[in-house]
Order: structure tokens, then sequence, then C-alpha cells
């Protein structure tokens, strides 16, 4: 009886464990072969776009540097008369002493000069260069520097000799402006009274690359302020002329000297 029993709890012990192991086993195969959740969406920032150069441009000209002279300081204007006392020998001849008074003004960041101003400084400028030189008419480029550096004290001013037209926009584009001497006639200016100087000087201030022109101040008309001339015509009429009472011959095309004198910002310099 005892052994029966025995019999009876050891196979009801072997159906349990059979059980159980069919179980774990069971749940290990569906755990093995069920179909895997759908990952969780992630929020990420936007993958970074690889940086790209900008595509090479064809340089414009005002890339280059030829500044118009709305991008420089203003150059004050006025007239070589600018009480319009034109038959004013003084006056007549007063392009020089006029262009010398614009470029200080520009120097000295003035925005304007009155014309009764003007016409006071040029009557001393003259008065300086007569006690100087002899003669106020006709003063040379280096008698201009000379008025520079002793009647106003301002160095930063050069000659420059046989300057191109590449110069020229490069000496504007450095943010200098500059005093050119030319053969007045040659310039065709229209409101000239006819047929022009012979003789005259103006202000180069900037550079408008789209019309291919220089941009001046030119003492010799009550238009000139900001006047544009084509830059072949301009560069032609460049003439280094020689000074003197009497004003020279006309020139030849072939012998205008193409010298000029820079006037540099000091506080560039």
């Amino acid at each position: 009886m005892i052994v029966y029993t025995l019999l009876i709890h050891m196979k009801k012990s072997l159906l349990i464990l059979l059980a159980v192991s069919t179980f774990l086993v069971g749940e290990a195969v569906f755990l093995h072969f069920k179909t895997p959740a759908e990952p969780a969406t992630e929020t990420t920032a936007p993958e970074p776009q690889t940086e790209r150069q900008p595509a090479p441009e064809t340089e414009k000209p005002e890339q280059a540097g030829q500044k118009s002279v709305a991008e420089k300081k203003i150059v004050p204007f006025t007239t070589q008369a600018p009480v319009g006392k034109w038959d004013n020998p003084i006056f007549q001849d007063g392009c020089e002493e006029a262009s010398v008074l614009m470029a200080m003004g520009w120097v000295r960041d003035t925005k304007s000069i009155a014309a009764t101003d003007a016409a006071d400084g040029i009557v001393r400028l003259a008065d300086f260069e007569k006690k100087k030189f002899g003669y106020h008419e006709d003063i040379d480029l280096s008698e201009i520097i000379s008025v520079f550096r002793e009647y106003f004290g301002y160095d930063a001013v050069t000659i420059e000799k046989n300057i191109s037209l590449a110069d020229l926009k490069k000496e504007l584009a450095d943010g200098n402006i500059i005093l050119v001497p030319t053969y007045g006639k040659a310039l065709g200016n229209p409101n000239f009274t006819a047929p022009g100087p012979v003789t005259h000087m103006l202000v180069m201030t900037g550079y408008d690359p789209k019309a291919e022109a220089f941009i001046v101040n030119d003492p010799g008309t009550r238009r000139g302020e900001n006047y544009r001339y084509a830059e072949r015509i301009l560069f032609d009429a460049i003439w280094a002329y020689p000074p003197g009472k009497v004003h020279p011959p006309e020139p030849a095309k072939a012998e205008r000297e193409k010298s000029v004198i820079v006037v540099h910002d000091d506080a560039r310099t």
C-alpha cells in the first residue's frame, strides 16, 4: 500500500513537472517568434546641410573698389568766382586756388563753403602765391604742393607722374581725391565760355563705373559740382601745364604730361 501511494505521488509530481516544462518551452517559443514592436519615433534636429561655398561671381566694377562720390567724404564745392565776379583777374585765373580750397574742405570734413568765404580764401591764396612765386596765374604742381604745406600746414599730398587711367581709379578707390591740371579746351564742357580755358584745374572726387565717367568738382562753372566727364575725355585732357603769368601755348595731345596731385586723408596715412 505504501509503495502504491508513493508511486501515485511520484506520478503526480512528474505530471506537474511535465506541465511546467511544457509551459516554459511554449513561452520561450512564443517570445522568440512574435512580431517586434515598431520602434519609437525620435524627435531629432534635422541633419545639418553641408555648407556650400558661393559660386564665384564675375567681379563688378564697384566690387573692384571703384567708389562713387556718394561713398566718400563730401568734397565741398565752390566756383573760382564764388560771388560772380568772373571779370576779376584773380577769379579768372582762380581755378587752382579754388581747387585747393575744395581739397582742404574735404580734409577738414567741411560740408560746404560759403561764397564769401571762398572768395576771401581765393584772394588770400593769390596774395600768398604772388609773394612766394611772383605770380598767381598758373602755378604748377610743385608750387601747389608748397601751398598745401606752407599755407595750410598739410603734408599728405603727393605728385604722381605719368599716371594712367587705372592709377586714377585706384587712387579714388583708396579713398583719396585728386587735383587734376588740364588743357581746358579739350574737356569740351558746354558750360564754359567758348572756346574754354587753355589751362584749367579741377578736383576729381569719384568714379562712376556704369557711365565710365569721372566725377569732379569743376570750379570753372556754377554747374560744376559732381560733374561727370567721360573717362577718356578727361584723361586725354590731363596736362601738367608750366607755370607763369602768361598762359602757355596750346599743347599737342602728345605733349600733355599726365601728372596730378593726390590728396590723401591724413587720418588714413
